[in-house]
């Protein structure tokens, strides 16, 4: 059987995807290299921050749903998605120099 956590992990990621295209992010990176780049896209870091918001609502604050954990990774990829496409108006960035 699978772990529901992980369930929850793998929707929050593909939710917060999908969100992040629909907000108008990139898919990927446009700066090259990409390994170099800090632009936010659809691709990085969205998904990884869906993944961790979701396993700290799981694991650490011990979330023993009513809900069935997919929604909860749902609902936790959509807002994490909206988060980081208005990352840079939440948190600007520094002036060079």
């Amino acid at each position: 059987m699978k772990d529901p956590g992980l369930v929850a992990v793998g929707v929050a990621a593909a939710v917060a995807f999908g969100t992040a295209l629909a907000l108008g992010l990139p898919p990927i990176q446009r700066d090259k290299p990409r390994r170099k780049s800090w632009e936010v896209s659809a691709a990085f870091p969205t998904p990884v921050i869906a993944a961790g918001a979701t396993v700290l609502v799981i694991r650490v604050i011990g979330y023993h749903p009513p809900i069935p954990l997919a929604i909860v990774g749902a609902v936790v990829g959509a807002l994490s998605a909206a988060f980081t496409a208005y990352i840079e108006k939440v948190f600007p960035r520094p002036e060079a120099g």
